[in-house]
């Protein structure tokens, strides 16, 4: 039962004329990946030490970007099966970032990066290590995919309601003064 809007997505990218988006907030990452670390105390701060990125192609396979201590639990729950890691406090999870996108072949290319979502100095040192590369805030894309909710997604939601409900009959029921 696929939940992302992934059709949504490539139009939106084939729309904005991009050749990749970069996943960094971790609504974002969550719901192009499922990696369960995304949802940690560290993804609050993507300016830390220790991130998840998405890098979804406009062609080719996606590339989840994680530390290396968090490589088995993500692999075990993440729907991306390529993922490339970082050694946490030896190397930047940006300094990764920008490996992986001169292994794809995205430098000098148009991509649309959460950039809202980057301090300032990650941001100056990583817009430097990708000389002639564009970047488009996508934010506000990567927003719009995910609050068009897919019919197996609404299933969830009415699924989860349903029990939701049936709870609070329950313990209603029960109550007492």
């Amino acid at each position: 039962m696929e939940t992302r809007n992934l059709p949504l997505l490539r139009s939106r990218l084939e729309a904005a004329e991009l050749d990749a988006i970069v996943a960094i907030n971790r609504k974002s990452v969550i719901y192009l990946s499922n990696a369960p670390t995304a949802s940690s105390h560290q993804q609050l701060r993507a300016d830390g030490p220790r991130i998840c990125f998405v890098v979804w192609p406009a062609e080719g396979n996606p590339v989840l970007i994680v530390g290396e201590l968090e490589r088995e639990v993500t692999a075990e729950f993440a729907w991306i099966p390529t993922i490339e890691t970082y050694p946490e406090y030896a190397q930047t999870p940006y300094q990764k970032l920008s490996e992986v996108l001169d292994a794809l072949g995205l430098r000098g290319k148009r991509i649309g990066i959460e950039r809202r979502a980057v301090g300032v100095p990650y941001w100056e040192r990583f817009a430097a290590s990708q000389p002639g590369t564009t970047f488009i805030e996508a934010g506000p894309l990567l927003d719009a995919v995910r609050a068009q909710k897919t019919e197996a997604e609404i299933a969830i939601f009415r699924r989860s309601c349903s029990l939701l409900d049936r709870v609070f009959l329950s313990v209603f029921s029960m109550a007492r003064p």
